[in-house]
């Protein structure tokens, strides 16, 4: 008997999949970017002190894009091997929760750091997909075959 979420979970898996190698490429792009502008910062002037500022938010949105990157991986890579064995979607719904509520937590985070919407929207773009692949989760879970004791 096939899983009811298969189709779902592999769906949601390869599109997380590539979310989280393009979040993954622009962590290291933000890390280089932070690394340059550190090296040329200072605090001689108020244009470097400046620049260690811009150097520090690079640094951090690099920090919070490899954090989201490797848990959306991490969560594809369950979907795909996962979506057609029921008896392992407790494993599909642990890493579901915990992506999105990580991806929720980032967005908030954004909103606080960045002062607007402009830098968690990726965030808020990305919430349907995870809860697509929850609702997958759920219902392999619901396929699941009863316990003899």
């Amino acid at each position: 008997m096939a899983a009811k979420g298969k189709t779902l979970l592999k769906v949601t898996g390869i599109l997380l999949l590539v979310v989280a190698s393009l979040s993954l490429l622009l962590a290291l792009l933000a890390f280089a970017s932070g690394g340059s502008a550190f090296a040329a910062g200072g605090y001689d002037d108020d244009i470097k002190a400046e620049l260690l500022k811009r150097a520090m938010d690079y640094i951090l949105l690099g920090s919070a894009a490899f954090l989201g990157g490797a848990v959306n991986l991490t969560t594809g890579i369950f979907g795909l091997r996962y979506a057609a064995r029921p008896e392992k979607a407790n494993r599909c719904l642990v890493m579901g929760v915990i992506a999105v509520s990580l991806d929720v937590l980032l967005f908030f985070w954004g909103l606080l750091r960045f002062r607007g919407f402009g830098g968690p929207l990726g965030n808020l773009l990305l919430l349907p997909l995870l809860i697509c692949y929850l609702v997958g989760a759920v219902m392999n879970r619901q396929d699941t075959p009863a316990k003899d004791n």
